[in-house]
């Protein structure tokens, strides 16, 4: 082996200070490194989000469009068949409730199946939810609790006229368990109905202090129902209010008991 030349040293001292230059500089700088190949895989996926946004904002707008079509449709139906019950103010609410509970929806069932002449009423009993002696109870979006069963005499088509007469009656009613007995001419025609009733307002107002403490809402309120029972009784209707009712009526929570009405 020859004798290795001075130019032959700095040529093999060069490369390895080079090999050793680069080999720390990829030491110092692998963490940097990992660091932009995470952030650019982050923008890859971003700017892939991104892209979609304009035929986003586009769907939104098609979606808004519908929302404003679904309640405006809604809103026909709910000026139609709904009581007026907004539950942003629970103490405008309990009176709503109040009104349409003991005043206007039992009168206005019993009113409606004697107004057909073409069948001949054999039974009618409603049994309707008792109004809340706290106006805090009222943030309910909807009352479903009023019910009634009706038995009705006639022919075959004056009895389906009957049933499907429910379709014009101004609260939304479901009617099932509809039965038909008997031989024509004379058919006997039985059904159950419930009446479903929607509140009004986006969300429930603020607890009412004074219902806090119990004693002056729940006086007020039994108060109320025990007074106008008998007024809303009156007409051919027959039942009972308020917590001394009898076998006849249902009981909820914080309710002064379920009014009933029957006739025939």
């Amino acid at each position: 082996m020859s004798k290795v030349t001075r130019p032959q040293i700095w040529i093999i001292f060069g490369v390895l200070s080079l090999i050793a230059v680069l080999t720390l500089w990829f030491t110092l700088n692998s963490p940097r490194n990992e660091e932009i190949a995470k952030e650019q895989a982050r923008f890859e996926a971003r700017d892939q989000i991104a892209q979609t946004k304009p035929q986003a904002d586009k769907k939104f707008k098609a979606a808004l469009v519908s929302v404003a079509a679904a309640k405006a449709d809604w809103g026909r139906y709910d000026r139609r068949f709904m009581p007026r019950i907004n539950v942003s103010n629970l103490y405008t609410a309990w009176q709503q409730i109040q009104k349409e509970q003991l005043y206007d929806l039992g009168p206005k069932l019993e009113k409606f199946v004697k107004a057909d002449k073409g069948v001949q009423i054999v039974q009618s009993s409603f049994s309707l939810y008792p109004p809340p002696n706290d106006p805090n109870q009222c943030s309910m979006p909807i009352l479903a609790d009023n019910k009634g069963a009706v038995t009705v005499s006639g022919n075959f088509d004056a009895v389906l006229r009957h049933v499907e007469r429910w379709n014009n009656f101004d609260r939304l009613v479901l009617v099932t368990g509809f039965n038909l007995q008997g031989n024509s001419p004379r058919l006997m025609g039985s059904y159950n109905i419930q009446i479903f009733e929607f509140t009004q307002g986006d969300k429930p107002g603020p607890n009412f202090p004074a219902a806090s403490g119990g004693a002056g809402a729940g006086g007020m309120g039994g108060g109320m129902m025990g007074g106008m029972g008998g007024g809303m009784m009156g007409g051919g209707m027959s039942g009972s209010m308020g917590p001394d009712m009898g076998g006849g009526g249902k009981s909820m929570p914080g309710a002064a008991g379920m009014a009933t009405m029957g006739g025939a």
